[in-house]
């Protein structure tokens, strides 16, 4: 945990209550492994999955929605505060933790702050509202007038905290993932590889015209797994055996120990060094093909515990190279893991090392 202030490194007990606000409909959204990483460190947590309160909508309402910039008509945003507020009542929280608080207005930011002054108003948001996805732009509106308010915003890249400053946040800090153990595990016994190389991910960025560069053109035998595909891309029309539906919890890890290596695209977007594919793969023993960033070359040493490229003729040439070295690949995948579990990249050791930092809880 990388934070603005100096840590001070003495111990103390940590936070005991929190309500986490967040997505958490199924076991692989992040923020269910942070809800569990709280818990695992001894904090009793309400959680508030903010997908419950969402409300169907169709192409119309949704372009109205875009086009009048009112994100927070996708949810039922009355019901929504209405249970935030009752799960303060019932815990009286040392934390009151909001991921991606993109529709809720300052007003209700500045009311649960005053109800609960003295709780932690924790944002997290890893993705990047000052980013070149301009089509997105519109969805951070509410967070920027609330950057104020927050006592900690949680965030994934240097630049943002600079941002931040400007927008008037009293404190950011930078947070990088780990290994959520209960999911993302080596396999019990060698698996049957079934995919040569697998992708989980949405289409977006320029994935599409990579993954035309890679499969259509270099004939690489690259099984996506995906939302999004079918909308922004004639790949799966024509290469059906290799795109797939969306994965979920179990399944996810199931295909990261069938497949000899696992891709681990970036958001260019987002600007991002580092995914949590560049631990959820490393945390299964899977065999790492990254983007080299300066994040991922201090992560993993290149060529043997993890695999890099920086263009798409690059990464083509290291996928040949690792499927006609499935042994080497394996190795690989087994030096990543040791890594890992050498250097503690867990994410409740990252959890616990955030609720011990006393420039935030003192």
């Amino acid at each position: 945990m990388d934070c603005n202030r100096p840590v001070l490194t003495s111990r103390m007990p940590p936070p005991r209550s929190a309500v986490f606000v967040g997505e958490l409909d199924f076991a692989t959204c992040s923020g269910v492994q942070r809800s569990w990483a709280l818990e695992q460190c001894g904090v009793k947590v309400i959680k508030i999955d903010t997908t419950k309160y969402r409300i169907p909508i169709g192409r119309l309402n949704a372009a109205w929605i875009r086009l009048t910039q009112t994100f927070e008509r996708l949810y039922d945003q009355t019901r929504m505060e209405s249970d935030i507020f009752a799960a303060c009542m019932a815990l009286n929280p040392a934390i009151i933790w909001i991921e991606w608080p993109r529709s809720f207005q300052p007003a209700f930011i500045h009311h649960i702050k005053s109800a609960y002054p003295a709780a932690k108003l924790i944002s997290f948001q890893d993705d990047n509202p000052f980013g070149s996805r301009h089509s997105d732009a519109w969805q951070w509106k509410n967070y920027l007038r609330c950057i104020p308010l927050f006592d900690v915003h949680l965030v994934k890249r240097p630049s943002d905290v600079e941002h931040l400053k400007t927008y008037g946040a009293k404190k950011s800090c930078l947070w990088m993932h780990g290994v959520y153990t209960p999911l993302f595990v080596p396999p019990t016994e060698t698996p049957k590889k079934l995919y040569p190389v697998s992708f989980v991910g949405t289409c977006f960025d320029d994935r599409a015209r990579f993954f035309e560069l890679l499969i259509a053109r270099q004939r690489l035998p690259i099984h996506v797994f995906g939302s999004h595909w079918n909308r922004r891309s004639t790949l799966p029309r024509r290469f059906p055996h290799l795109f797939h539906s969306e994965l979920k919890g179990t399944d996810y890890t199931r295909v990261i120990h069938q497949s000899t290596a696992s891709l681990a695209l970036l958001s260019t977007s987002h600007r991002d060094e580092w995914s949590l594919r560049s631990f959820e793969i490393p945390g299964c023993a899977g065999t790492l093909l990254a983007q080299r960033t300066p994040t991922h070359e201090v992560m993993f040493r290149e060529g043997v515990e993890a695999m890099f490229f920086s263009d798409v003729e690059e990464c083509a040439t290291a996928i040949r190279a690792l499927l006609t070295e499935p042994g080497r690949a394996q190795r690989m995948g087994e030096a990543a893991y040791a890594r890992c579990h050498n250097e503690g990249r867990y994410l409740e050791s990252r959890m616990c090392d955030f609720l011990m930092d006393r420039s935030i809880f003192a």
